[in-house]
């Protein structure tokens, strides 16, 4: 059981992985475009221009098929992990059916679940297991939902995209002036010529004026380029903070619309108490995420109705949650905290014990590591 376990969880990264490559194709052969075009624009000739250009459209549907081709195999493999884990769900329950109950068998429970058995025998809290449970899902395409707190930098995403375009238009348009401006020069010093072989026409006026023009447009079209660099990194950079607080894939959109501006149920914030308590007083927070501190991982990796997705990066608004393992958490129940901030590779975080912002670097050594995972809540982290 435990090599199944292992190898649906390195089927799920391979998985994770090819989506990740499947990203950098599709971005790849749209850079191969762009450069194909700048250069069919500016009239770009040689011997073998023309049967580069034959090829190049052969290809080019290969090509945009790439990356879609990638992407459905690394969801075959997905689906594949997901039947995997089913038939073996399925056979698990087929055991606890022959022996009656599965407190009868505990040792294949904790393994099933990737958990390890009760800590110093205290009922049915558990140790969250610190391999292959913190990866996040894939979230919902960029768009499909985004928190009023993070709806300015998205439209700043937007924004940027039709800034890009219209750069990407107006290059166009200049690349192609310059492509007649240099026509009309070669031909204007074919006639001179034609007419006086022994002139000079490059101390013509009417050449010096084209020359002028072109010069021009090649300061132009630079500063375009630079614009569209610049557009380029910025959209990136936008995408992927936005990606980080987007909801994970199977995420139910009604459900997170209810959370954001909301608040927990009121009888969570009086049944719970100390770390947990004070997340689910300050955050909206759905009733079957508040168990023991260091399970939350595992329950929103169970729940992706919520949307809630993990990393290791701290974001503003995300949850800090702690293993018992480390050595600032409780050693049974692990440990909760709110991200106020980050500044300049600070964390600022509250507790039940800080109510004002304190840095994390002040509470402990271990900042960082694998007794350390962020939870981004789609209605409430800020990308």
């Amino acid at each position: 059981m435990t090599e199944v376990v292992t190898r649906v969880t390195q089927l799920r990264e391979t998985a994770e992985q090819m989506k990740r490559s499947s990203l950098l194709i599709e971005r790849s052969v749209e850079d191969v475009q762009d450069i194909v075009r700048y250069l069919f624009a500016i009239g770009y000739h040689s011997a073998g221009s023309a049967q580069f250009a034959l090829l190049y459209n052969d290809q080019l549907a290969n090509m945009e098929n790439w990356a879609q081709t990638v992407r459905r195999f690394a969801e075959n493999l997905g689906q594949a992990a997901d039947d995997i884990e089913q038939a073996t769900s399925n056979h698990l329950d087929e055991i606890v059916a022959s022996a009656g109950s599965i407190s009868m068998i505990p040792a294949l429970r904790w393994l099933y679940l990737g958990i390890k058995e009760p800590v110093a025998n205290s009922g049915d809290i558990q140790a969250l297991r610190a391999a292959g449970m913190n990866a996040a899902a894939p979230t919902l395409p960029l768009g499909q939902y985004v928190s009023t707190a993070n709806r300015p930098l998205y439209d700043f995403l937007v924004g940027q995209r039709e800034a890009l375009t219209t750069e990407q238009n107006h290059i166009t348009a200049l690349v192609t002036e310059r492509q007649k401006l240099s026509e009309d020069l070669t031909s204007l010093k074919n006639r001179m010529l034609s007419f006086d072989p022994q002139g000079t026409p490059s101390q013509s006026p009417r050449v010096q004026a084209l020359q002028d023009q072109i010069t021009a447009l090649d300061q132009q079209i630079n500063q375009s380029e630079t614009n569209i660099n610049r557009l380029r990194s910025n959209i990136d950079d936008l995408t992927q903070r936005l990606n980080r607080v987007a909801p994970g894939a199977g995420a139910d959109l009604s459900v997170i619309a209810d959370l954001e501006g909301g608040q927990s149920a009121s009888w969570l914030m009086q049944n719970t108490k100390d770390c947990v308590n004070y997340v689910v007083s300050k955050i909206p927070i759905p009733d079957n995420l508040a168990r023991d501190a260091y399970l939350w991982v595992q329950q929103a990796s169970a729940h992706p109705e919520w949307g809630i997705t993990s990393g290791s990066t701290p974001l503003t608004g995300s949850v800090l949650v702690m293993t018992p393992q480390h050595p600032y958490a409780d050693d049974v129940f692990g440990h909760l905290m709110v991200v106020e901030r980050v500044e300049n590779g600070e964390i600022w975080v509250t507790d039940n014990v800080h109510a004002s912002a304190v840095r994390l670097s002040a509470l402990t050594t271990e900042v960082t590591g694998g007794n350390i995972r962020y939870l981004y809540l789609p209605w409430y982290t800020r990308a």
